[in-house]
């Protein structure tokens, strides 16, 4: 406790840690988790999506327009039908290394067409 009565905070996991590393024990395998990584699906033919062309090709079909961005490091679409709809995608270089966030996006936007799935399902489905 300080002069102000303010008890000071500390990183209980890493103080855990310098004792792990001090004794030689390892961390739990909880400790070393990492998401799993996630591809979209498009459920009518179980393909995975691995393209922007790809996507977009998909989207049209399902009535989605594209829309044209003075961005060019941004993607957007438009569905008019049953209410306003806009999906915004960053341009990556690689679309594998888009997030799990804008994969659900495009799910949520369009429940029956897409799914994401743990890269390691995928494989197995396909």
């Amino acid at each position: 406790m300080d002069k102000g009565g303010a008890v000071p905070l500390t990183d209980r996991g890493d103080a855990y840690c310098r004792k792990c590393r001090a004794s030689g024990r390892q961390k739990p395998p909880e400790e070393n988790w990492t998401p799993a990584k996630k591809v979209l699906v498009y459920r009518a033919t179980n393909e995975v999506i691995s393209s922007y062309d790809t996507l977009e090709s998909k989207l049209l079909v399902l009535g989605w327009e594209r829309c044209r961005s003075s961005d060019p490091l941004v993607r957007q679409y438009y569905r008019p039908e049953n209410g306003p709809y806009l999906l915004t995608l960053p341009v990556m270089d690689y679309f594998q290394n888009l997030k799990s966030v804008h994969l659900y996006d495009i799910v949520v936007q369009s429940r029956s067409a897409f799914e994401v799935r743990d890269i390691m399902q995928a494989h197995r489905e396909v």
